[in-house]
């Protein structure tokens, strides 16, 4: 009954909190379901091209449906990033991953192809929303190294998650097209956890304030601009191996589908090894990490080009995926460390909008390269000398500015913009 206006203000008020492994745990698990939309339905194409042999242009339509969650992801981010930071954090990823199971469950019931397109495309625009907030929570509730270490845990432990759920997406289909549908049910007991587990974070100052009012600005801002722009470019890069390889080995004519599947997964295992050396890395400038990863990455991309036997092939997919492993983690703490945390949903929202985008262009960048070169092999070593050049622009981006690029958060005296470069 005495509560003073001020002591009532406070009352209403979040307060801060000290997140740790129970919170980036349920953060984990939320960023593996993305993963999920397509892994878990993937090897499973011929079943439902032969499912909906009979549908006119089935072989199309399924087409459609497994590729658009990826398309509705790039599209939808940036709106997703307006709902997070509108409506809160905990409550946009919450709400969808309970969305996530109803439409990943969809087509346990659904007959007609359009249907089903339309559940997938329902599915996408979810893992939008989970994407978008669980970028914001790791900014929110970690700072500094403690970020870092959760950010190289999620790239490692989403890639290791993408190759049990292709493992379990093969398993289930033996059930027939629609058993492995099922699977995504399991959002209902990560929400259960998230929900026991996250909070809503609380303001943290008031120049995390003054820098939320200046996101246009921030948006415009040289360093968001060119990590937005390095996402595209890393995200091409990055999938020439998940999305080509078959086409790469093929064309050589020296492996069975069966070796093409183990090459692949043996290949795969660089991505998480190389996320988890982010961890071990992120004292590095942004700069020194994406010059070390280009020339990792474009390193096997030319010995893939040039080797005489699959084994060697393989050996250098591992190390073409070791160093795109580390691309992830480096452009997500470069762009958590300039956006205020009342933004990062929707600074969030345009980066995985822009990295999914190279995801979708990257195999038309294959096909016009291939057509140009007459050859998938001159392609490869096309693009490999391509990201070796690029690390070498990376290593002299330093040399252009006189700002450090530390990827520790900075606390300047007055809100600003920091250049990452």
């Amino acid at each position: 009954m005495g509560e003073t206006e001020a002591e009532a203000t406070m009352s209403l008020q979040p307060q801060t909190r000290e997140a740790g492994p129970l919170q980036g745990i349920a953060l984990l698990l939320s960023g593996t379901l993305p993963a999920m939309g397509v892994v878990l339905v993937s090897p499973n194409l011929s079943l439902l091209n032969a499912a909906f042999a009979d549908v006119p242009g089935g072989a199309y339509l399924v087409s459609i449906a497994m590729t658009a969650p990826a398309l509705c992801i790039a599209l939808f981010s940036p709106f997703a990033g307006l709902i997070v930071d509108r409506f809160g954090r905990r409550r946009a990823l919450l709400g969808a991953l309970l969305l996530y199971g109803l439409f990943g469950m969809a087509p346990l019931v659904l007959d007609g192809l359009p249907a089903i397109i339309a559940s997938r495309a329902g599915v996408g625009l979810v893992e939008s929303v989970i994407m978008t907030a669980a970028f914001a929570l790791f900014g929110d509730y970690f700072e500094g190294e403690r970020r870092n270490r959760w950010l190289a845990y999620n790239g490692a432990f989403s890639a290791f998650a993408a190759t049990l759920l292709y493992l379990a997406g093969g398993a289930l289909g033996q059930y027939g097209w629609r058993a492995p549908f099922a699977a995504y049910g399991f959002s209902f007991f990560i929400a259960v956890f998230v929900a026991l587990a996250a909070w809503e974070p609380a303001a943290r100052s008031a120049r995390d304030s003054a820098l939320a009012k200046a996101m246009p600005k921030i948006l415009r801002s040289r360093q968001f601009i060119a990590v937005c722009a390095l996402g595209f470019l890393s995200s091409i890069l990055f999938f020439i191996i998940p999305l080509q390889m078959s086409v790469f080995l093929s064309a050589r004519g020296e492996a069975s589908t069966v070796m093409i599947g183990a090459i692949i997964a043996v290949a795969s295992i660089g991505n998480p090894i190389g996320s988890y050396l982010f961890r071990f890395l992120s004292s590095r400038t942004l700069p020194q990490l994406l010059a070390r990863s280009y020339i990792v990455g474009g390193a096997g991309l030319v010995g893939m080009a040039i080797s005489p036997s699959v084994l060697a092939v393989g050996l250098c997919a591992f190390v073409n995926q070791l160093g795109c492993g580390l691309l992830t983690p480096a452009l997500q703490a470069a762009a958590m460390r300039d956006l205020p945390p009342h933004a990062r949903g929707r600074g969030g929202g345009l980066l995985i909008t822009f990295m999914f985008l190279g995801q979708f262009v990257c195999p038309l960048v294959i096909m016009t390269l291939t057509n140009i070169t007459s050859g998938i092999d001159l392609t490869f070593l096309a693009l490999g000398l391509f990201s070796v050049g690029s690390a070498i622009l990376a290593a002299l981006l330093p040399r252009l500015s006189n700002r450090p690029a530390q990827l520790e958060d900075q606390a300047p005296s007055e809100p600003a913009v920091v250049p990452f470069i």
